[in-house]
């Protein structure tokens, strides 16, 4: 894995960089600030899946108590998270809204702790 780290980096800053082209099209389509955000993760989701697939087919071996903390995690803390940001986004200014999103991987973490156990 540590072969392909810095093809990842550029990889990764190219999916930054190409966001703002990916939300300006959505947003010239009609699509609502809360939709865009939507469609951004559900793409997200399938690129980490099907990289992850790809890697280790292992990582998809969970139990019922995993999967019940994932879809929690993942639907009531990204994802709720990701739409109260955009909506928070159009009412503040930029710098007051910056400091939950850099903090925000560490109340994922906190989540994630329960089921590690």
């Amino acid at each position: 894995m540590k072969r392909f780290a810095p093809l990842m980096v550029l990889i990764a800053a190219t999916l930054w960089g190409s966001n703002g082209i990916f939300v300006k099209l959505l947003a010239d389509s009609g699509f609502s600030s809360i939709e865009r955000t939507s469609i951004r993760l559900v793409i997200a989701v399938i690129m980490e899946a099907v990289l992850v697939y790809l890697s280790d087919k292992r990582c998809f071996q969970i139990d019922t108590k995993g999967l019940f903390y994932s879809f929690s995690i993942g639907a009531f803390g990204i994802y709720l998270f990701l739409v109260l940001y955009t909506l928070s986004i159009a009412r503040t200014p930029c710098s007051c809204v910056a400091a939950p999103e850099m903090t925000a991987q560490v109340f994922d973490s906190i989540w994630t702790f329960p089921s590690l156990s």
